[in-house]
């Protein structure tokens, strides 16, 4: 596998339940789906419900996956980072609410932008090969930054819940994603 082929895997993040799951649990890349594919549909998510959880009408898995996409002559990595959404992983017991489908968007959506927060950092820096652990902690770091804001959004809009602050939620994301800004705020407050 060449460098230019390489994908800094470090684990994915549960999105709704704001938990984390280890690499080794990371499934084939088929079961991961790119952002930009578009919008969800309910029919990719093909997890399980998980028995013990009735608050959860669906769960999303996504993160932040880290590619490098070239190297020059001087050992200088271009990265490339974008959210995924793991489809094994992610599940629902509402496949026709489009509003509650609407909700999980949003937390692709904020994975996305902490996605391109990311790649525009990285790439900013100027890394070589043997900054790769640099590289990591970023990653590790922006996860951890969109968690926060992943655990925000399920509370302010009480999961989906309050629609005021549901469309508060949607005009901030829609946003973000229009702006490359890495100091733009997603707060509906």
């Amino acid at each position: 596998m060449s460098f230019l082929s390489y994908i800094f895997r470090l684990g994915l993040s549960t999105i709704t339940l704001i938990m984390v799951f280890q690499p080794a649990q990371a499934q084939e890349s088929s079961e991961l789906r790119p952002w930009d594919e578009g919008p969800l549909s309910w029919k990719e998510f093909r997890g399980k419900p998980e028995a013990h959880d009735h608050l959860h009408g669906a769960v999303t898995y996504a993160g932040i996956a880290l590619e490098i996409e070239n190297i020059d002559f001087w050992g200088n990595i271009t990265f490339r980072a974008f959210a995924v959404f793991d489809r094994s992983q992610s599940w629902t017991r509402e496949k026709k609410d489009l509003k509650l489908l609407a909700h999980e968007q949003l937390h692709f959506d904020i994975a996305e932008i902490y996605a391109r927060r990311l790649e525009k950092r990285l790439n900013d820096l100027k890394l070589k090969r043997k900054d790769a652990d640099t590289a990591r902690r970023l990653k590790d770091k922006y996860n951890l930054q969109q968690l926060e804001i992943q655990a925000l959004y399920d509370k302010e809009t009480v999961h989906g819940i309050s629609e005021s602050v549901q469309a508060r939620w949607h005009d901030l994301v829609t946003e973000g994603l229009q702006k490359l800004d890495p100091s733009y705020q997603l707060t509906a407050n």
